[in-house]
């Protein structure tokens, strides 16, 4: 009975709040803490992985079985006739070409 005598509504309001600021506070910094931990752990095996190069990307060499280039050039004009009458986008796009001898 003192007690309510002595705090207001306002005071006991106040306080409430802050508590429970307090309270939501540390509770958001407890599960940052976590996630952040538990990231770390599962990071660590990865890191420890070998991770074997690459082998070397080689272009695949055209057989020579008599394709001239001019039968390529055909071929590909052909490729992108069909895509241009369809009105579909071709998926593929030569960008340089390099002869390889």
């Amino acid at each position: 009975m003192l007690n309510n005598l002595l705090m207001s509504d306002f005071e006991t309001g106040a306080i409430t709040f802050l508590m429970g600021m307090i309270v939501v506070f540390f509770g958001i910094a407890i599960l940052v803490f976590v996630v952040w931990l538990m990231g770390k752990i599962i990071r660590k095996p990865a890191k420890e992985k070998k991770v074997e190069p690459a082998p070397e990307a080689t272009l695949p060499q055209t057989p020579d079985d008599g394709i001239s280039e001019e039968l390529v050039a055909v071929i590909t004009a052909a490729i992108y006739a069909y895509y241009q009458a369809n009105n579909e986008k071709c998926e593929f796009t030569v960008r340089k070409i390099i002869r390889r001898n």
